[in-house]
């Protein structure tokens, strides 16, 4: 994934297209990357070797499925973000900008590929209308249904980024790579602490069971956590 200094792009950008247009195209293409590393971290946990969702799971089952469906629909969210109107209800930082600013500063005409664009992510856009963005009646009720896969999900993403990608590169004449790297350190990183953190609460079970076998049976319910974890807070105190 291509990752530059943001005020190098700044200075660019403004150069190629303008203070306003080079500041949307700046901002659109940070959208763009940022929405990848999402789905990168969505698919390293949860569509990866069955191993690493479980070690989610046993860590809490609860939490690793809240945790996943967040993710999820903040995807969704953004891919609906992208895909507005750039004047649709407003004025929008959407891919839509992009086509108009191409036409503008290079009278490259982008409306093609826009559309196929548009064509890809209609089913996650369609999912994130009707549960998301809006909780439409009858979607809700179940009285009718707009499924989104997850193969829905990353095909939109990538024609997002093909998008953004033949913007930049025909009117900087630049590639950029808004590929998601299947083997991201930042998730490695979390789910080897959270492994380890696994492994060592077993550790400490067998531990505490083996000191209460020999007689010591205050060893089973004795904690040997941080204070700041268990420690308990009123509501107000959470704010």
């Amino acid at each position: 994934m291509t990752v530059v200094s943001e005020h190098k792009d700044a200075d660019q950008y403004a150069a190629k297209f303008g203070k306003k247009d080079g500041q949307i195209v700046r901002k659109l293409t940070e959208k763009v990357v940022n929405l990848t590393k999402r789905w990168q971290m969505f698919l390293y946990f949860f569509s990866g070797p069955r191993e690493r969702v479980n070690v989610l799971n046993e860590a809490s089952a609860f939490t690793a499925s809240i945790f996943q469906g967040l993710l999820w629909d903040n995807v969704l969210l953004c891919i609906r973000q992208l895909t507005d109107g750039a004047e649709s209800g407003g004025s929008n930082l959407s891919l839509e900008r992009f086509k108009l600013i191409a036409g503008k500063a290079s009278s490259v005409d982008l409306t093609n590929s826009y559309e196929i664009a548009l064509i890809a992510c209609k089913p996650a856009r369609l999912h994130a209308t009707k549960y998301l963005a809006h909780l439409d009646l009858d979607h809700a009720l179940g009285k009718k249904v707009s499924k989104v896969r997850r193969t829905d999900t990353t095909a939109a993403i990538k024609a997002i980024c093909l998008f953004a990608a033949e913007f930049h590169l025909t009117t900087t004449g630049a590639e950029h790579s808004f590929e998601m790297d299947a083997f991201a350190e930042d998730e490695r990183q979390f789910l080897l602490r959270l492994y380890q953190g696994n492994r060592a609460e077993k550790d400490l079970e067998a531990a505490s069971l083996a000191a209460a076998k020999a007689g010591d049976w205050g060893a089973i319910n004795r904690p040997d956590i941080p204070d700041w974890i268990t420690e308990k807070r009123g509501p107000m105190d959470l704010f």
